[in-house]
């Protein structure tokens, strides 16, 4: 019977269409700044690789290009989103649009021998001439690692999946003008 029930969910799953991406009307940076932290660094730990390749594809896809803006050492200062909203915007050098991603991954128990790790999301999208436009979605992303050794990083590139799957949406609700839940 459970057998049944899960190949039954898995048919449903692979019948699931996903939505084309929304095009933006004319080509436009995005100015981009990512920021990874944890409980013993408010700022400045090492991105995962792979993020700049999901952020280029997904913004690509919606006819964008990603233009990374490096936070200053300083960034953690600012301790408000709005607060680091606003300085992007101002080193925005006349890109359209602003993104802004926080991750907070924290190591949080052991399970069945592995390193359970939570990281949290931040996800901000605004015009740059309209910032109090933003649109901000909050997210928390489970991940299982296999070592002691694995850290942040790999913590969070392990959410990049489900950090992919949500940036898209996020980018279509921001590119059509409507806020998605």
């Amino acid at each position: 019977m459970v057998l049944v029930r899960t190949l039954l969910a898995l048919a449903l799953v692979g019948c699931v269409k996903s939505t084309a991406p929304i095009q933006a009307p004319s080509p436009g940076q995005v100015a981009t700044t990512i920021s990874l932290a944890t409980m013993q660094s408010a700022h400045g730990e090492a991105l995962p690789e792979e993020l700049s390749g999901v952020l280029q594809d997904a913004l690509k896809a919606r006819n964008l290009e990603l233009k990374l803006v490096q936070a200053p050492g300083s960034f953690a200062q600012r301790h408000l989103t709005a607060h680091r909203l606003a300085w992007l915007v101002d080193h925005s050098d006349g890109a359209p649009m602003a993104l802004m991603l926080e991750l907070n991954a924290r190591r949080y128990d052991n399970l069945g021998g592995r390193y359970r790790w939570v990281v949290d999301v931040t996800l901000t999208l605004a015009p740059t001439g309209q910032p109090t436009a933003a649109q901000t979605k909050r997210f928390s992303v489970p991940v299982h690692l296999r070592h002691a050794h694995q850290g942040a990083t790999e913590a969070a590139a392990a959410s990049l999946p489900l950090l992919r799957r949500r940036l898209e949406a996020a980018l279509n609700s921001f590119m059509a003008g409507t806020a998605t839940p």
